[in-house]
């Protein structure tokens, strides 16, 4: 195919698209027997050169996705289909349309579906943006009305929305996605106004998830996730949260999973931190182990090329950008000097802390940590500033809870283990909080071993 068929075809594509068909209902005599034709017409184009070449890319931009075969298959056939339906039902072609016209509709989405994958898999290598099988086929397919590059136009469209909710909604919203972001964006502001306690991802996720009601969701998470707390008081309260809000018909089934994998984990790899752990289990749910491994043997490949490094960052950089760690790192490190420049007073934590978990807006971050670390030493002048400090950094939507929490299993523990120190209870607490205990049992046992 020269360079002026591919421009007609994505022309013809773009028309189809433009037309903004209706799909749905059923099939008619006539569009049945174009869907009938398509199918030996698309078994003769598989058999020519420019056919061969378009299923080889697509095979092995479908494998860069982790796409199986079968699902590719099903999803390309879908899609055919309802760019058939979409060209007929707009007029672009007829049951009167030549073998040839119906041949270029094929040609066109072809090319459209490859240009999809194409986009994604870019996207990937080049930005570290992931994405499921599933969500990459459910994008490819419906050529016939999202653009190829649909996921790309939008992110520039909207630099502020939360990469999952423009996947999302391109996946769930075709027929008008711009129009159902700028609703979410509206409904998401008047919520925050209605509910500032609560999290930002628990508002965007009712928004998104239950455009027609989101209070009535919100009023739900807020009743469920008393219930856990009381039931499950020696959980996370994030872990609490995302029972309530992403596993609504049934939480407890979800927590007691979480629970009896993350002790499986712990025993199996003791040496792990906890966040890759949780990671794992949230994450990776079906292959958890596998996933561990393989941040272990990435983060000592890490390790050798930036021996410099701190350690926290490489971890981070492994667990939460598998795609390109190496870049992450380097960008890191060029924010974490630019911020020590601007913030000579603030720690090094901090710093890293915000370079590492908020990199769309580090600045903002520290601006707000240092006027929450101000009200809280107000508010609780006799704590350590350690704790105040993790407070206002890794609780920033509820750090008075945890201060009190903390407090409380601090006073739990100096009772319990009264010949431990309160730096190693503090420590305890506060960095290994799933299980406070069992570290200052091993702390207990290890020093026994020095002796």
């Amino acid at each position: 195919m020269n360079f002026q068929e591919s421009k007609r075809a994505i022309r013809k594509q773009r028309e189809i698209r433009e037309r903004g068909a209706n799909i749905g209902g059923g099939v008619g005599r006539f569009l049945e027997d174009i869907l009938n034709r398509s199918e030996y017409i698309l078994d003769s184009l598989r058999n020519t050169e420019d056919g061969r070449k378009n299923e080889e890319v697509i095979r092995d931009l479908a494998q860069e996705l982790n796409i199986g075969k079968k699902n590719l298959q099903k999803s390309f056939k879908d899609g055919l289909r309802y760019n058939l339906k979409a060209a007929y039902r707009s007029g672009i072609i007829s049951e009167y349309s030549s073998y040839e016209e119906i041949q270029d509709i094929i040609t066109s989405y072809t090319l459209s579906f490859r240009s999809a994958l194409k986009a994604l898999v870019v996207d990937k290598k080049r930005k570290n943006r992931e994405i499921t099988p599933v969500q990459a086929l459910e994008i490819a397919k419906r050529v016939y009305i999202l653009s190829p590059k649909i996921l790309r136009e939008m992110r520039k469209k909207f630099p502020e929305v939360d990469d999952y909710i423009i996947k999302r909604v391109a996946v769930h919203y075709t027929s008008d996605p711009e129009s159902f972001i700028n609703q979410v964006l509206q409904k998401t502001q008047e919520l925050k106004q209605k509910f500032p306690e609560f999290d930002d991802y628990i508002i965007k996720h009712a928004a998104v998830s239950y455009p027609s009601n989101p209070e009535s969701f919100i009023y739900q998470v807020l009743q469920k996730t008393q219930e856990l707390k009381q039931k499950f008081p020696e959980f996370d309260d994030y872990i609490i949260k995302h029972a309530a809000v992403s596993y609504p018909s049934n939480p407890e089934s979800f927590i007691y999973q979480v629970l009896q994998k993350t002790q499986e984990l712990k025993q199996k790899f003791p040496e792990v931190n906890d966040y890759i752990i949780k990671h794992a289990v949230f994450g990776y749910f079906s292959k958890p182990e596998s996933f561990i491994k393989q941040v272990l043997q990435k983060i000592q490949e890490l390790k050798q090329k930036f021996p410099d490094v701190n350690e926290g960052i490489i971890k981070r950089a492994v667990v939460y950008n598998p795609s390109d760690p190496e870049s992450f790192i380097n960008q890191t490190l060029q924010k974490i000097e630019e911020l020590k420049q601007k913030f000579p007073e603030v720690n090094d934590y901090i710093i890293k802390h915000a370079a590492v978990d908020y990199p769309s807006n580090p600045e903002s971050f520290i601006n707000q940590v240092l006027q929450k670390t101000q009200e809280l030493k107000q508010k609780f002048p006799e704590v350590n500033d350690y704790i105040i400090k993790h407070a206002a950094v890794d609780y920033p939507s509820n750090p008075e809870s945890f201060i009190n929490q903390t407090l409380q299993k601090i006073e739990e523990l100096k009772q319990k283990f009264p010949e431990v120190n309160d730096y190693i209870i503090k420590h305890a607490v506060i960095d290994y909080s799933s299980d406070p205990e069992n570290f200052i049992k091993n702390w207990i046992n290890n020093k026994k071993d020095v002796k």
